[in-house]
């Protein structure tokens, strides 16, 4: 099914309102993908929330640009870029690997 809802500025309210419509309508929430926007993961207390993959690479290339210099960066954006090729479990490991070698060692 498709819902939609024409708005002029996308506010946490909209999200929640049709979210609430779904859910009248008798379909189960199993989870949401949001794309960052601030308010959304308080709204949406007791889902199961992730963040949209497109919405977390472009959240990261802002703070390591595209081209790293640093090795630590380029480190970073290795593992960034297996996000989709991965699951939790992984990502988590190689997140705290990356970790230990380049945050203790400050």
């Amino acid at each position: 099914m498709l819902i939609w809802k024409h708005i002029d500025s996308e506010l946490v309210k909209d999200y929640k309102q049709l979210l609430d419509t779904l859910e009248e309508l008798g379909y189960t929430i199993k989870a949401i993908i949001i794309d960052g926007k601030r308010g959304l993961t308080k709204a949406f207390k007791g889902y199961s929330i992730q963040m949209c993959h497109f919405h977390q690479r472009k959240t990261i290339n802002r703070y390591l640009t595209r081209k790293p210099r640093l090795e630590a960066s380029k480190d970073l954006q290795k593992i960034m870029y297996n996000l989709t090729n991965t699951n939790q479990t992984n990502f988590t490991k190689k997140l705290k690997e990356w970790h230990d070698i380049y945050i203790k060692t400050f």
